[in-house]
């Protein structure tokens, strides 16, 4: 009569030594690590090493180190899809670049050949089914393509939901352990990442799909979407962040397109709230790195969009996670989700790039990409890059936009340099002007008009050269003489980029943007210029002549005069041609109580702040967002 599983179980339950009798010289074994590292089995290794003494006897392979930072592995340890770990100078520790689905089927498959995996499961069900929890990864792939697999029975690690359970019959031999499941906490974030995943929650629609890389900045981003509804999330780690957006409400999964209503990862790594959160919890599906970071599998997802930290990138929109020479240095960054997200319908790829490294001694944008720099990506990988200065949208843009957006985002320093080697490159033009002063990225905003028109308002970017063109080309010949005093037809280089690329402390220009298909089209721009003496600011606006009497130029001039009273300005004025009957028409229905004056066939027009708090120009920007 055959044995029950229960009657199984028994019989294969063994202590560390004996469960490990089985590993021979010349094998490799599979360590699984994260929140179920097999830590009494790892300790067993060592003691097999001692007694062998032979540090060569075994190959071991895992995804990240299991091993603490210093700590020497007892065998030769091979890293595969290195994401997330530190270049060791151990020697004993070697490299196996894969991406994460390609080494989850290298191991499944047994092209890379596995004797024994060695992974921590949770007790049986009734059906006689063990759990790998939090760390189904490359631990499920091991164990599929394993001869032999051992593991640590841990009350205390959570079950999860998904393609995570092993059938006791599968098990060879087990150890039971009374451990908690590790923990890790991310580092509170920075005023950099701060300004980091404020622009990057921006790009982030409401009811898209997410990815967000496991790292410091990564996970600030993450705070940073606590405003949107209905994401999605297909992603190949779950922190105590992503989970939270989770129990708030905020990931509902409920516009995801493939596999709707759940929430896809392949591990879980951060607090003992995180795991009390994710045990038999059936909204969030475990699967092997194999299948949820197959390009092809998140390319399937409507809006997918991946937000993930680079090492580097260069001036052409390449960038890398990782950085094996020099200071040697990874983020949680995989490669195949940005190109999953690139690939998806409506999705997008977005590297987060704090703008200096080493100490702030360095520039993360340049010219190229250091020495080592590996898990690379390509020009059709990225779509924007968000540094503290900026965001750079680079899909659709060509060599020299790109090159020019991305100078306007590195850390102000280095951005002269950066300048001059661009120049020198042949990617930008030898007049190009260097820009000057800090994104402000908080003034980006978003509002809806007559007939439902949504325009995307935000202070213009040096790349902005052709928006600007098409602008103007756009304007019927009467509109571009009474905002440019101008009847020609084009405008030189020089002109525009004394538009574009200005001083955010001395101008500022915000332009209206709306949706034309897969792209987006400048309809209207309102700037001013501070007199020095005076301390009023000289405003100029335009709409394009399809947009007007739709309110927008209303709405333009209060954010322009909010601003201008909140930098502390004196007030506002503009010179109008005394025929413009629109402009004068839309001071009188802001309700400013202008001063006029006509000189030289230039109607003057001014308007001082008040002194009190209640101004005129906050009441009426409230009155414009509502």
């Amino acid at each position: 009569m055959p044995q029950t599983w229960q009657e199984q179980y028994a019989d294969k339950l063994k202590t560390v030594k004996a469960a490990l009798s089985c590993i021979q010289r010349g094998q490799q074994v599979y360590v699984g690590a994260g929140a179920a590292t097999p830590r009494r089995l790892l300790a067993g290794l060592s003691e097999l090493a001692a007694e062998w003494h032979d540090h060569e006897g075994i190959r071991l392979w895992a995804w990240i180190s299991p091993y603490r930072p210093g700590e020497t592995p007892p065998f030769p340890l091979t890293l595969l899809a290195t994401i997330g770990t530190p270049v060791s100078p151990d020697p004993l520790v070697s490299y196996a670049p894969l991406p994460l689905w390609l080494a989850g089927r290298a191991l499944r498959s047994g092209e890379i050949p596995l004797h024994v995996a060695l992974v921590q499961v949770t007790p049986p069900d009734e059906q006689g089914f063990c759990s790998l929890g939090p760390d189904v990864d490359l631990a499920a792939d091991a164990v599929a393509g394993a001869r032999i697999v051992v593991a640590e029975v841990n009350p205390h690690l959570p079950r999860t939901v998904g393609d995570s359970c092993i059938p006791v019959t599968n098990i060879n031999a087990l150890v039971q352990v009374d451990d908690p499941p590790i923990e890790f906490r991310w580092p509170p974030a920075d005023e950099a990442v701060r300004r980091i995943a404020r622009q990057a929650a921006r790009l982030v629609a409401n009811g898209a799909t997410i990815h967000v890389s496991a790292d410091p900045v990564g996970q600030g981003v993450v705070e940073a979407l606590r405003e949107k509804h209905d994401l999605g999330l297909h992603s190949g780690v779950l922190t105590d962040g992503l989970s939270a957006l989770i129990g708030a409400g905020v990931i509902t999964n409920a516009q995801q397109t493939f596999a709707p209503g759940r929430s896809m990862v392949s591990s879980a790594l951060g607090t003992a709230s995180l795991y009390a959160f994710i045990r038999d919890n059936v909204a969030i599906a475990f699967h092997p790195s194999s299948y949820v970071s197959d390009p092809e599998v998140i390319a399937r997802q409507e809006a997918m969009t991946a937000l993930q930290t680079a090492v580097a990138v260069d001036l052409t929109g390449q960038g890398c996670f990782a950085r094996l020479g020099g200071a040697p240095e990874r983020t949680g960054g995989d490669v195949a989700f940005a190109r999953g997200a690139a690939r998806a319908p409506h999705g997008r790829s977005v590297l987060l790039v704090p703008s200096t490294g080493e100490g702030g001694t360095s520039s993360r944008i340049g010219l190229t990409l250091p020495p080592g720099a590996s898990q690379l990506l390509t020009w059709g990988d990225v779509d924007d890059v968000i540094s503290e200065y900026g965001t750079a949208e680079l899909r659709g843009r060509t060599l020299r936009e790109r090159a020019i957006a991305l100078v306007s985002i590195a850390h102000p320093r280095f951005r002269a340099a950066l300048l001059q080697q661009a120049k020198e490159a042949g990617y930008i033009p030898a007049d190009q002007p260097l820009p000057m002063g800090i994104y402000p990225d908080e003034l980006e905003t978003t509002a809806t008009f007559k007939g439902g028109i949504v325009v995307r308002f935000r202070p213009i970017k040096p790349a902005d050269e052709q928006l600007f063109a098409e602008l103007f080309h756009s304007l019927s010949r009467q509109t571009a003489y009474y905002r440019f005093f101008t009847s020609a037809r084009t405008l030189s280089r020089d002109t525009i980029q004394s538009y574009t690329t200005i001083d955010y402390e001395r101008k500022l220009a915000i332009v209206g943007l709306v949706n034309d298909g897969a792209r987006e089209r400048m309809i209207a721009m309102g700037e001013y210029a501070v007199d020095p003496v005076s301390r009023m600011a000289d405003v100029a606006l335009v709409v394009q002549d399809a947009y007007q009497r739709q309110g927008i130029g209303t709405w333009l001039l209060f954010y322009l005069g909010y601003e201008a009273q909140r930098r502390g300005l004196a007030g506002l004025q503009a010179d109008l041609l005394a025929t413009n009957s629109q402009a004068l028409a839309l001071v009188r229905r802001c309700g400013y109580q202008v001063a006029t004056s006509l000189r030289e066939g230039y109607l003057h027009i001014s308007y001082r702040f008040p002194t009190d708090a209640a101004s005129k120009t906050t009441e009426g920007k409230e009155r414009s967002e509502a």
